[in-house]
């Protein structure tokens, strides 16, 4: 299943008020739920407890403008920035890499995910640890388009 295919599937679980979801094809295994109500509720309050401070976050830096990119994590699971323990991480800071080069592994449900660049650049930052949770969406890596 390719990234682009996965995202559009999540779109279309989000959209279609179905609690759960597993497809497998092949050797691939996707499984998708919605949180229950209780935790919706509770999501929703954090949320908007979060737009106000964000708000104010971006009316005090409105004047500055950045053009940094990051690439985020397309699934929740642990981030690995190397193939295995010991090993060399895929990419550094100051490196430059290929669109379609492996930047690193999200583990999910025991799969192994490879995160590829999506366009030429240049790592500003690695924006999580080796091992470390990460959720849907989070930065992964500080870029610039190269």
């Amino acid at each position: 299943m390719e990234l682009k295919d996965l995202y559009e599937l999540m779109q279309k679980f989000r959209d279609s008020g179905l609690a759960k979801l597993e497809i497998r094809q092949a050797d691939t295994m996707v499984r998708m739920e919605m949180p229950r109500q209780s935790e919706r509720i509770s999501t929703a309050k954090t949320y908007e407890r979060a737009v106000p401070d964000q708000n104010e976050k971006i009316s005090e830096k409105k004047a500055e403008k950045t053009d940094d990119l990051f690439i985020r994590s397309p699934i929740v699971g642990t981030f690995y920035a190397a193939p295995g323990e010991g090993m060399d991480p895929y990419v550094s800071v100051g490196d430059k890499v290929r669109k379609g080069d492996t930047l690193c592994i999200i583990e999910a449900m025991k799969m192994m995910n490879e995160i590829s660049a999506p366009y030429d650049c240049e790592i500003l930052e690695v924006c999580r640890e080796n091992a470390q949770p990460t959720g849907f969406d989070d930065p992964l890596f500080k870029v610039r388009e190269i």
